[in-house]
């Protein structure tokens, strides 16, 4: 009796619990550097969700009110690599390895959430909660790669089979445009959506720059695809094309060539066009005006969006 009292007790302060466990954890955090807050972060998130037997939706909040606490870490520690990673071998491994552990754990996490929530069928708080482990899941999948061209890696076939299944789990649920929008848990960007981090990430996969450059681009196609959507054939008008039953990424349309067979998506890719053309137009002639933290000399923009 005295040990089952213990056990309740000290799940009473277990972070995973439940949504509210995880606020007052996140809340007793301490404030000063992101590489010591990533390892209380990392600690927990690689021991999701604890030890339980049973993951249920309370998890799932849990997750993702910790994950909202960790975004702002994740941007930082990302920044301080685009800019340091050509100081010496030591600090470019530190900071990578800062961000990149963080999303192997949310990944492994997320994709246990899925598993649980998948197998546990109708039930009616894991379909609350299920669209947006999978909008979170998406993200770190699209960090994973972005972190891989820092360091100019690519995806391997199994990667892109994994990021292809997701859209297509979520798309035949009806799921795909549902905004990430989390209550309490504020994200950055709560109208976020599966497809939108999808087709960023099948964008972003497609450069082979410096990582300044990468997460420049990567800052901008959080605005310029806002508005671009994946549909289904004929894709009339449609620059790109994605396999969802291939091991790869965007491809270009050549409409003089017949598509082969397989689950195709496609992609009018306008409206960044659109926006590459503006922000030619608005940068100056001359590298002369101070720039803000991550920014890239106009001249250097202009190389890239051209």
């Amino acid at each position: 009796m005295r040990d089952r009292l213990r056990t309740w007790r000290r799940s009473l302060r277990d972070p995973l619990r439940g949504g509210k466990s995880a606020t007052h954890w996140v809340a007793a955090l301490p404030s000063g550097d992101p590489l010591e807050l990533q390892s209380e972060v990392l600690e927990l998130v690689a021991s999701f969700p604890g030890g339980r037997r049973r993951l249920g939706p309370a998890q799932a909040e849990a997750l993702l009110h910790i994950d909202a606490r960790c975004e702002p870490i994740v941007s930082q520690l990302t920044a301080q690599y685009t800019a340091n990673y050509q100081r010496s071998s030591g600090v470019e491994t530190r900071l990578w390895h800062g961000v990149f552990d963080l999303v192997k754990a949310f990944t492994a996490a997320y994709q246990a959430t899925l598993k649980a929530g998948y197998a546990a069928g109708e039930q009616k708080r894991w379909k609350v909660v299920l669209p947006r482990v999978l909008v979170r899941l998406a993200h770190y999948k699209g960090i994973d790669g972005k972190f891989r061209l820092f360091r100019y890696g690519h995806w391997i076939p199994a990667q892109w089979r994994e990021l292809h299944e997701l859209y297509e789990f979520a798309r035949m649920r009806g799921w795909q445009r549902e905004p990430l929008s989390f209550g309490a848990g504020a994200f950055s960007q709560p109208s976020r959506s599966l497809e939108q981090e999808y087709v960023r990430a099948l964008l972003l996969m497609r450069l082979d720059f410096t990582p300044d450059q990468v997460e420049w681009v990567a800052r901008s196609l959080d605005e310029w695809t806002q508005s671009v959507t994946l549909v289904p054939p004929p894709g009339t008008g449609a620059t790109f094309f994605v396999d969802l039953s291939a091991t790869q990424g965007l491809k270009r349309q050549d409409r003089d060539r017949p598509h082969p067979g397989g689950r195709l998506m496609f992609l009018d890719a306008t409206p960044v066009y659109s926006n590459v053309v503006e922000r030619m137009r608005s940068l100056p002639e001359q590298d002369t005006d101070p720039q803000l933290p991550g920014a890239l000399p106009p001249r250097e923009q202009k190389l890239l969006l051209m």
